[in-house]
């Protein structure tokens, strides 16, 4: 989290991540970030986490962003759309 936090410090653009699914362990990826996002926030980020599941994968993947980012709707719209194109590919 500090690393994000000093991201966000010169920046106002969000982070996407996708939790690694190569081992199975991709739910306790998540939980875990979800863990320190939650623990050292300071109500300056938010975070939206969308679950995909098709018949090979199961995805995990979160944007994170600023409170106040003028863009906010616009980033968290096309990070929605974008995971429910993911969710057709099979």
């Amino acid at each position: 989290m500090h690393i994000i936090c000093l991201f966000f410090e010169k920046n106002e653009n969000a982070i996407m991540y996708v939790c690694d699914s190569c081992d199975g362990r991709e739910l306790a990826r998540k939980k875990l970030f979800s863990q320190w996002f939650n623990e050292y926030n300071h109500s300056t980020l938010i975070i939206k986490e969308l679950n995909v599941s098709t018949s090979f994968y199961n995805l995990f993947s979160s944007v994170i962003l600023k409170r106040n980012n003028p863009m906010k709707d616009d980033i968290l719209q096309y990070f929605e759309e974008q995971m429910k194109i993911v969710s057709t590919i099979d």
